[in-house]
């Protein structure tokens, strides 16, 4: 986190993909979702996607 002239308000440095890797991204995905196999897009975004704390809960159902 980085810091503002306020002391109580903080900003966030993200990272971002170029526009090439966006490109690339969003192809795999597409492939994968098409494939119809749920765990593919998942592994997909888990390569992109930074992780900032637990995965939250899912419902099973």
């Amino acid at each position: 986190m980085l810091t503002t002239p306020h002391p109580r308000i903080l900003r966030a440095q993200e990272g971002h993909l170029s526009e090439m890797a966006l490109a690339k991204a969003l192809k795999s995905l597409s492939e994968a979702i098409e494939t119809r196999d749920v765990a593919l897009p998942r592994s997909i975004l888990g390569q992109w996607i930074e992780q900032t704390g637990p995965a939250p809960a899912r419902e099973k159902g």
